[in-house]
Formats: C-alpha cells, structure tokens, sequence
C-alpha cells in the first residue's frame, strides 16, 4: 500500500547554503555556477533611488537569494538588490503588501506572528518575495497551483525609473507573473494568504519504478509531494519529499 512505498524517514544530512553573495566584486548564484562582476552594484532602500538606478542604468538586473538555475539575474553593468528594501507594508485581514526585497525567511515570521501563511513557500527561505513573483513561485503535490493565483497586487518600477500601481485584469501585473524582471522591477507585492498551519515533513528514498508506477496514490495520500531523481534519470532511486497537515505541536 502507499504507507508501506513511503518507508521511513531518512535524514539527508546538513542542509547546503542556498544564497548567492557579492564577494569581492564578483556576484555568484546559490549555486555557484553564474557569477558576474557587475559595474555597479546598487542597494537602494527607497523608491526614489530604486527609481533613479534604473532611469541611470543601461543595463539592469535584480538579484536577491540567487536561486535561479541559469544566467537570467546576470548584467555586467548594474545589479539591484532589494535587501534594504524589505518592510511589511500593511496587513489587512489575510491581505499582506510587503516591499519586494523581503525574504521568505522574514516574512513568514512577520506572517506567523499575525497568525497568517504562505499558501505555497519556496524551497528555500533565502528568496526574496520579488523573486517568488518573477519566477512564479509553484506548488507541490495536487491540489497546489501557483503563488500568481494570490497574488493580488503589484508596483513595478518600468524602464524609464516610473513606479505605477497594478491589479488583475492589467495586462502589466499578468505579464510581470513569471515574468523574470522583463516588465521591470517589482517593488511591492500584496499576497492573499491563508491562516497558519502546521506540517509535518518526511523525506523518504524509493524504488524509482515504484513512485513511477503510484504516482496518483502517492499524490493522493499526501497533501504536498515532489519527487528527485537521485544522480539522473536512469538511476534505480528517487527522493520523496512528503508534507502533510497536522495538529501535533511544533518541534
């Protein structure tokens, strides 16, 4: 039965560093296989001077936590970081708008302590909530979607240095969801999140042939699951990670 195909829990052992870093001119991805000296790398902790970095740059890309897995954050003549740029703007029943350079890490706590959460998180707590939109942040499991599905509001500074404001139904917020930066930088993002809950987390290896051919039953008995091919797809195993809701006190 599906209990018996999830097996026990394994520990994977310490978990890896998972932010990219500015060291000595140079930036490097979470990864560390981009990296870029950047002519100028700008902090800004305002709109105006978010506004007059990008109206001065020819070139301009935003990076945060480095989680991306290609070279699409790299620009050899400005980088923006959003870090200084990371308060809770307004909570107003389970609506939350955050400037953009917040990290995962600091805004569940800020959530938690309102008695709210993410519907969704990230893989790691190091994202910048900016960067979540970008890449469209997805879900795990099946009955999961994507981070654009509660997102309810975006200010975007465009080309030009201009901040506006935009809502569903504004072709600007539909394209700037997974949009990686191209319809210019997001500064604030208002979420529509859910109550706190509580999860409990097993990680299991599997037969690949087994997950393969449970993967309904698998999907079913969890409410968030993803699956690894450990070492490629031709390897034997595959890693689970399970979460489900419960009721049992935090540890």
């Amino acid at each position: 039965d599906v209990l018996a195909l999830l097996g026990k829990e394994e520990s994977l052992g310490r978990i890896a560093d998972h932010e990219g870093h500015l060291r000595g001119g140079r930036w490097v991805n979470w990864s560390r296989t981009f990296s870029v000296r950047p002519r100028r790398f700008v902090q800004p902790a305002t709109e105006g001077e978010i506004c007059a970095a990008v109206a001065g740059a020819s070139r301009l890309r935003v990076v945060a936590g480095g989680h991306s897995f290609n070279a699409s954050p790299l620009s050899e003549d400005t980088l923006l970081n959003l870090d200084r740029y990371a308060r809770v703007l307004s909570v107003e029943g389970t609506r939350v708008r955050a400037q953009a350079g917040i990290r995962l890490r600091d805004f569940v706590r800020r959530l938690h302590a309102e008695g709210l959460a993410m519907p969704i998180g990230g893989s790691t707590d190091a994202q910048s909530l900016g960067g979540l939109v970008a890449s469209d942040l997805h879900g795990t499991g099946r009955d999961h979607g994507f981070l654009s599905e509660r997102v309810c509001g975006l200010r975007i500074v465009d080309g030009r240095g201009e901040a506006r404001d935009f809502r569903p139904g504004d072709e600007v917020f539909h394209a700037a969801l997974g949009g990686l930066g191209a319809c210019g930088v997001v500064t604030e993002v208002e979420v529509d999140c859910v109550r706190d809950y509580r999860l409990h987390k097993s990680v299991v290896i599997m037969k690949k042939a087994e997950a393969e051919a449970n993967i309904e039953p698998l999907r079913a008995a969890c409410d968030h699951l993803s699956l690894y091919y450990v070492g490629g797809v031709r390897t034997a195993s595959m890693r689970a990670n399970i979460w489900k809701h419960t009721q049992a006190p935090a540890t």
